[in-house]
């Protein structure tokens, strides 16, 4: 069993920690990250014990019950709010993590959590998403897409390089925002196209 200490800083005062106790096989089977720390020459390996930083301490109990089943967000999609930041911890993480198949199944879930709240992802979860990942990231193209193509509510509140992205978006499909067919959700064709190719990494 490896010990893995994870961490989530709400402000300077406030800090959830929690400490998960998880096989190696399915960690390193799974993620080519835990694979090198764990059976490297890393700290890690000697200790079996790895700190992240970062992450709620739900997601990560969400990861771990994807690690054994394969299936922790087929029932619970609908539960989790797109407002909230677990969806977008949980890509982040993945990608992290080198997982590209999570990665892939959280862009699923998000859509299928947007349709069944018919919201939008707030500004706080947008701010994080773009503190978070770098530009071109797929995760960005993905919530640049559903901004766009829906209800687009006080923009003044979004990202810079959201409305960057955004205007790029209308302008290549000639458009204006939450117009056309494509307001409605993704089918499962087209969110393919945000996806994450198995073997491959984001940098």
């Amino acid at each position: 069993m490896v010990t893995v200490n994870v961490s989530w800083t709400y402000s300077e005062t406030l800090n959830q920690k929690q400490t998960f106790l998880v096989h190696k096989d399915f960690l390193c089977y799974y993620s080519p990250y835990f694979d090198a720390a764990l059976n490297g020459r890393f700290a890690e390996g000697e200790t079996q014990t790895i700190d992240l930083e970062d992450v709620h301490p739900k997601v990560f109990a969400l990861f771990v019950q994807w690690l054994h089943a394969q299936k922790a967000l087929d029932n619970k999609a609908a539960e989790i709010c797109p407002g909230s930041l677990i969806l977008s911890n949980l890509w982040i993480l993945a990608d992290r993590l080198l997982i590209p198949t999570l990665q892939n199944e959280v862009i699923v879930a998000y859509e299928k959590a947007l349709v069944a709240y018919k919201k939008r992802p707030t500004e706080t979860t947008l701010d994080y998403i773009y503190k978070n990942t770098t530009p071109g990231s797929l995760l960005r193209q993905y919530i640049t897409r559903v901004v766009a193509t829906r209800k687009v509510g006080n923009i003044e509140r979004y990202p810079k390089d959201l409305l960057v992205d955004m205007i790029s978006f209308m302008d290549m499909k000639g458009r204006e925002p939450g117009l056309g067919s494509s307001a409605k959700e993704c089918s499962a064709d087209e969110l393919k196209q945000f996806f994450a190719k198995e073997g491959e990494v984001e940098e």
